[in-house]
């Protein structure tokens, strides 16, 4: 992470990461070239600890963005600067007050000796964004809640009261905050005595953190997946709006059923749950699932025309904004979307739903183009770490000394078992128990490919059969049921045991054209008659059914499919694929008497 990395000469026409936002870009400008430096993405929110009481901690943390994504949000590389207990809520200019000595020390530079480099280097580091929900965000920029006036902390706009909640009407422009603007009216409420422009006073993160007010994101988990989706969820099927043209409350048992009868693959972490029993208690991951993946597919011929095409929308700008790779035009395209779905809001659902969430859509382009891709500034992975923080109090006396001498050891293990340990040794592999999850028992094939569980030896017999019928050459042939693949698994339909997960739907290359195919079963040829684990060579194929396949939502606005939910057509062809042709598993739906297969909506965010 100290050297000189590679993603400073990245591809300009793409966003794939924090890198390629502008805030990252502008702020390189103003280094000088020859020196080494790290960037911090801040975030906060509060933890309550107990249901019986109001205690509630709160944590500062900083997240390291020359680390990989992959990497970048475990909890032993992410630096908790500060934490807040008590009932009530922190007062961000006290909490922060030694962070604002403590940056301006590191921004000078500290001399430390680097391990891999053999050498002391002087190492700089700046907080340059943060992330947060919207009332952490209000709370430490010195803003009005969403609820007040003014309650856009991105731009200005004073939205009004309908029915005792703050809506924001429709406007084709928006004038966004700046700095600059935002320090006047901090001043000048400091000397009226109430918000200005909303507002409330001076903040410290405008000395901490560079351009504070435009490299502060609007996270896409609390404002479209945990806002919008939900919202909307909630107008369709809530009985209570049951005379509404926009109600489908009828339908809620029809749309259970087809949800539950969804059996998503094993990198999914949550199962459909029923709209009727659970909705509100669905995560905010369960809201992204449905946005994504299941909604189109099921309410295809059950919503109303128009409110389905207006949703439709939604779906693809976000989408799009949430790929591994967005183009320009990509951003473009989500802008135009967003802004025909905002336009239509009102009218087809009433000015009084026209929340900050709603609102907030508008910005997210402007996120992405100055922050990256919208799961670069998402709490969806740091999320987790309020729920580590919460295990690691047991009881109820003393939390806050638990809390902060649990962390330490959490840490430390981490760090012993790294720097200190060897591999394979029962103190690394203990080490390895307390941090990490049960690993499945693996055989490395190929590079970044795995057999997963026993390897079965085909008989002579059944070993000619299947190299004449595929005009092969061989000697040897091991069946598996399963691999694992980039840090996915995928299994086969050859599995005898019943799964509550399907992960043998997948995306393949043949032709250099990206085809949808379901997993039959794995083979290893072998040209030697060794063990499956020796050093001779093997080729790796997986017998794959091929669908013929066509892309069914249009999206009338943009003109185009949404390109990356399948209809399956019946026919198919079984062939053998190389398992590097093999790129991702898919969630599969069989609906209406239709198999839809959709593809991960990028290939960095573990649902």
């Amino acid at each position: 992470m100290i050297k000189k990395v590679d993603f400073l000469n990245r591809d300009d026409s793409y966003y794939q990461d924090v890198y390629d936002g502008s805030i990252y870009k502008e702020f390189l400008q103003t280094i000088p070239s020859d020196e080494i430096w790290i960037t911090f993405m801040w975030y906060t929110d509060g933890v309550r600890i107990f249901k019986s009481s109001k205690y509630n901690i709160w944590g500062f943390f900083l997240i390291i963005l020359e680390l990989p994504y992959t990497e970048r949000y475990k909890v032993e590389n992410m630096i908790l600067v500060a934490l807040w207990f008590g009932e009530k809520k922190p007062v961000p200019n006290i909490f922060l007050k030694f962070l604002y000595s403590t940056m301006k020390e590191l921004r000078k530079g500290v001399n430390i000796y680097v391990e891999d480099l053999k050498k002391n280097v002087d190492l700089h580091a700046a907080i340059i964004c943060g992330t947060a929900d919207l009332p952490a965000k209000a709370l430490f920029l010195g803003m009005n809640q969403y609820n007040g006036r003014f309650g856009c902390q991105v731009c200005v706009q004073e939205g009004r009261t309908v029915d005792h909640r703050r809506v924001y009407p429709f406007k084709s422009n928006l004038n966004l905050r700046t700095e600059k603007d935002v320090l006047e009216s901090s001043i000048q409420a400091v000397a009226y005595g109430f918000p200005v422009c909303g507002v409330k006073g001076p903040t410290i993160l405008s000395k901490i953190c560079y351009k504070f007010v435009s490299s502060t994101a609007v996270d896409v988990m609390h404002n479209t997946h945990e806002g919008v989706v939900k919202k909307l969820i909630d107008l369709w099927f809530n009985s209570k709006y049951s005379n509404e043209i926009f109600s489908i409350s009828h339908f809620t048992n029809l749309v259970d059923d087809k949800l539950c009868s969804i059996k998503p693959p094993s990198f999914i972490s949550r199962r459909p749950r029923t709209i009727k029993d659970h909705f509100p208690y669905w995560k905010a991951l369960e809201c992204k699932l449905w946005l994504f993946y299941y909604s189109l597919p099921i309410l295809g011929d059950i919503l109303p025309s128009d409110h389905f095409e207006h949703y439709k929308l939604l779906v693809l700008a976000i989408f799009l904004l949430s790929q591994s790779k967005i183009s320009s035009q990509d951003l473009h395209n989500a802008e135009i979307l967003i802004v025909e779905f905002h336009s239509r809001f009102e009218r087809l659902y009433g000015l009084k739903y026209m929340s900050s969430n709603v609102h907030s859509l508008r910005h997210l382009p402007t996120v992405v183009s100055r922050l990256g891709p919208l799961w670069t500034s998402s709490c969806f992975p740091l999320e987790d770490i309020n729920g580590k923080m919460k295990a690691l109090i047991r009881g109820s006396k003393n939390p806050e000394m638990q809390l902060v001498f649990n962390l330490d050891i959490y840490i430390k293990v981490h760090t012993l078992k790294n720097d200190w340990l060897k591999d394979n040794t029962d103190a690394f592999d203990f080490c390895t128990k307390l941090t990490h999850k049960k690993k499945h028992a693996t055989v490395k094939i190929e590079d970044s490919i795995f057999s997963v569980g026993a390897m079965k030896k085909l008989s002579f017999d059944e070993t000619e059969q299947f190299l004449n019928s595929y005009n092969m050459q061989g000697k040897t042939i091991f069946r598996f049921f399963k691999m694992f693949k980039e840090k996915k698994m995928f299994t086969s339909q050859s599995i005898q045991k019943k799964q509550l997960n399907e992960s043998h739907y997948v995306t393949l290359l043949r032709d250099s054209q990206i085809c949808i195919g379901s997993i039959l079963e794995y083979y290893m040829i072998k040209n030697c008659e060794c063990l499956h684990t020796c050093a001779c060579g093997a080729i790796n194929f997986a017998k794959v059914k091929v669908f013929e396949t066509t892309n069914p939502i249009w999206v009338n606005t943009s003109e185009c499919f949404i390109n990356y939910i399948y209809e399956c057509s019946p026919k198919f062809s079984t062939l053998l694929v190389k398992l590097t042709d093999i790129k991702n598993v898919c969630i599969k739906m069989c609906l209406n008497d239709k198999m839809y297969v959709a593809e991960p909506v990028n290939n960095l965010e573990y649902e």
